[in-house]
């Protein structure tokens, strides 16, 4: 279920989850979403620490974890942060993203805006913007010139490989929900003869185009 609800009774719960011994042998990194909207910020922070400090098979160098949440779940994104210091060895190993809405802001400058105070100004280290995002290739070169990461969501079953196929250029991680065996042989082939991005130019004046 894609929410908070008041009980998940006989599903796993995260801490059975990262007890499972495949998923702790793997080499995957994990994006947790964060859905949480019962528990003040700073109690759901410090239960999710100290879970994930237990835990540190999946958040060590080499295999960051990423949590992520959507504007509504920002305070917890914050609180996680500010709790960070009491765990030194999993700190560096937790990165930040925040998820938006497709076209959840309309005028560009203004979206550009955002992401600028929302996840540079907090110190976040990614955003992840919708595939349909109208102005998806403009909004993550503005986030790579601000020094974030760029994810894109949710690449669907249907013609994924499609999508897959035209964003690998562009982005740093890709949700999908096409077969992830076959999404990674669409990212790692090497089957571009050229490619172009006018992205970097200031102008239509500009001599050169990467």
């Amino acid at each position: 279920y894609h929410g908070d609800p008041a009980s998940c009774a006989g599903m796993p719960g995260l801490a059975e989850l990262l007890a499972d011994p495949g998923l702790r042998a793997a080499p995957s990194l994990l994006f947790i979403e964060i859905k949480e909207s019962g528990l003040a910020p700073a109690d759901f922070a410090a239960a999710l620490l100290a879970l994930l400090d237990a835990n540190r098979n999946h958040v060590r160098n080499g295999r960051p974890l990423f949590l992520r949440a959507f504007a509504s779940g920002l305070p917890y994104l914050q609180a996680i942060q500010s709790g960070l210091q009491a765990y030194p060895m999993i700190a560096p190993y937790l990165r930040f993203s925040v998820l938006y809405n497709q076209n959840a802001i309309a005028d560009v400058a203004a979206f550009q805006s955002e992401i600028a105070a929302t996840v540079a100004g907090n110190g976040f280290h990614m955003v992840e913007l919708t595939y349909q995002q109208k102005h998806l290739i403009g909004l993550a070169t503005h986030a790579r010139s601000l020094g974030l990461g760029v994810g894109v969501w949710t690449i669907p079953g249907s013609f994924g490989e499609a999508f897959i196929a035209a964003l690998r250029e562009d982005v740093d991680e890709l949700t999908a929900e096409y077969r992830i065996d076959q999404a990674r042989i669409v990212v790692e082939d090497a089957n571009t003869h050229a490619y172009l991005n006018a992205s970097g130019c200031a102008s239509a004046a500009d001599a050169t185009v990467t």
